[in-house]
C-alpha cells in the first residue's frame, strides 16, 4: 500500500467501506492466470478512461508504505496475458507481496499474487498457484462475483472490506 492507500484503509473510508471479492484459497496457475485476464478485461470494460496505477502491496507481509507508480492498461494486460509472465514477476518475490492495481479515483483496488510453495534457486516448485481479492463498492464486486462464477471460480468469498484488511494487516 502507498500512504494514501493506508489512510483510507485505517479510516474505513471508500473503497474500504465497501466489499472485498476474495477466493477462498490459492487456484492452479493456468487458471489464475486466465481468470486474472478476465478480471482485467472486466475493469477496463468497467471504465476504459481510467488512468491506472500499480502499487507493490506490502500489507500481508510486513505492512511497508511505499510509492505508486502509474501504469498503462496495456503493461497490466501484458503482466497477466501468460503464465510466464506471472512467473517471472512472482519467483522468489517476497512471501504475501501483491501486485496493486487502482484507478487515479482509487474506488477500486485490485491485488494478486502468484506464491511457489518451496521454491529455491536450485528447485523451482512445479505447482505455482494463484490468488486475488478486489475491493470495492457492492455494484461492482457482485459483477466481478459474476465474472469469477463465468470463469469457473467457484470457491470465492465477498467480505466487508475494512474487516478483511484488518484480519491480514502483517504490520
Amino acid at each position: 500500500m502507498d500512504a494514501e492507500w493506508d489512510r483510507l484503509w485505517r479510516e474505513g473510508l471508500p473503497p474500504f467501506d465497501g466489499r472485498t471479492v476474495t477466493l477462498n484459497g490459492y487456484i492452479p496457475l493456468p487458471l489464475f492466470q486466465q481468470v486474472l485476464a478476465a478480471v482485467v478485461e472486466r475493469l477496463y470494460i468497467y471504465r476504459p478512461e481510467a488512468s491506472l496505477f500499480h502499487n507493490t502491496d506490502w500489507h500481508e507481509h510486513d505492512g511497508v508504505i511505499n510509492e505508486s507508480q502509474p501504469i498503462s492498461w496495456a503493461d497490466l494486460r501484458d503482466r497477466t496475458a501468460s503464465i510466464r509472465n506471472l512467473q517471472d514477476r512472482f519467483y522468489l518475490a517476497d512471501t504475501y507481496v501483491r501486485d496493486g492495481i487502482f484507478p487515479a479515483e482509487r474506488d477500486y483496488l485490485l491485488r494478486y499474487y502468484v506464491d511457489f510453495p518451496d521454491a529455491t534457486l536450485r528447485k523451482p516448485t512445479p505447482l505455482p498457484a494463484g490468488i486475488m481479492d478486489m475491493t470495492c463498492q457492492s455494484p461492482l464486486a457482485l459483477q466481478l462475483k459474476d465474472a469469477l462464477l463465468t470463469a469457473g471460480v467457484f470457491h470465492l468469498e465477498i467480505l466487508p472490506a475494512k474487516t478483511f484488511f484488518d484480519a491480514r494487516y502483517a504490520g
